[in-house]
């Protein structure tokens, strides 16, 4: 199956961000999207991470439009803590026209850096907490920043998460410590219909497009390490300033994880 993954929606003037797409894409997009994700089984799945408001305000007249419906990875801390992001009461509604509501850790910390009770917290309060506003069973959770490994999957599992999402686009569906992982294609500015049909269709040219990105990426965070390959995507994506706070990161570096 086809992931493919929104974060913000923003109009052209401010779409400015590496991972922000206009109304006006989003609509594109949803043409080819929608018809793949309504076939059974279905070719396309459509999610959004974090939890910002342009959701509803832009992305679900669309969706309903075309009766297609999304798996909202939700930053639980956010909600209603932070401006521009949903609140608990539109989400429940999202969830009520039948949006899937899962987990984005509570935080957004990058799990890999957390030490254990930190971990557990990240991964059990959003958990209990998406529950406990939404009244369903949460099973599902995407990696924040894409960052994961055997140890924070082998966490999920402990927590009560059935299936991972992390940013690897292309790769395989495996079981990685009890947990079943799946990779997502994240959505760019510059995406056209014609690039996201190719995936879908796993297109041989558009699928080596992206394990090339993959592994170059992995390659020059390998060498770069961590904080300063970060550091460095910031700038090249244009990350805008609470993106940084979003991912943990400061000028002075990433804190101390207990």
């Amino acid at each position: 199956m086809f992931h493919l993954t929104y974060h913000q929606i923003r109009p052209s003037e401010s779409a400015r961000y590496l991972y922000s797409v206009t109304p006006e894409q989003f609509a594109a997009h949803l043409e080819v999207l929608a018809p793949a994700a309504a076939r059974l089984p279905p070719d396309a799945a459509i999610s959004f991470d974090d939890g910002d408001a342009s959701i509803y305000e832009y992305a679900l007249p669309r969706l309903e439009a075309c009766h297609a419906k999304a798996t909202l990875f939700i930053t639980a801390a956010w909600m209603e803590a932070r401006a521009g992001f949903l609140t608990w009461s539109q989400l429940s509604e999202l969830a009520d026209l039948g949006h899937s509501v899962q987990s984005h850790s509570w935080s957004h910390v990058f799990l890999t850096t957390c030490g254990r009770r930190q971990l557990q917290e990240e991964l059990r309060r959003s958990k209990q907490v998406l529950e406990d506003r939404i009244g369903r069973e949460v099973s599902e959770i995407s990696m924040p920043a894409g960052r994961w490994n055997a140890s924070v999957l082998a966490a999920c599992a402990e927590a009560g998460y059935a299936r991972a999402f992390t940013s690897e686009a292309g790769a395989q569906t495996r079981i990685v410590a009890g947990v079943e992982v799946v990779g997502r294609y994240m959505a760019r500015r510059n995406d056209t219909p014609a690039e996201i049909a190719a995936r879908i269709a796993a297109k041989p040219t558009a699928l080596g497009r992206q394990r090339l990105r993959r592994l170059a990426a992995r390659s020059l965070q390998a060498v770069l390490g961590d904080e300063r390959y970060h550091r460095l995507w910031l700038r090249w994506s244009n990350a805008p300033p609470e993106t940084e706070a979003e991912l943990g990161y400061t000028p002075g570096g990433f804190p101390p994880r207990n």
